[in-house]
């Protein structure tokens, strides 16, 4: 994970992970019928992009299931 997903609030993993999606999106979109070292040039941010998306969807799966919790005993 991350170094600075933990310490991110709920919020700002929600605003990152859209980012990270549109981002990802738009990589895939520029790269499309491109082939060789164009291809690898137009994305060779995409797996670092994807890997950062996991772990704000964890971290957020995480803060959702303490969530459940907390109302659990309330």
């Amino acid at each position: 994970m991350a170094n600075y997903v933990p310490t991110m609030t709920k919020q700002d993993l929600l605003e990152l992970r859209e980012i990270l999606k549109k981002n990802i999106q738009e990589t895939k979109d520029e790269a499309k019928g491109l082939t060789g070292v164009d291809y690898v040039k137009a994305t060779i941010h995409l797996p670092e992009d994807e890997s950062e998306l996991e772990d704000v969807e964890e971290r957020l799966k995480e803060i959702k299931e303490k969530e459940e919790r907390l109302k659990e005993l309330v």
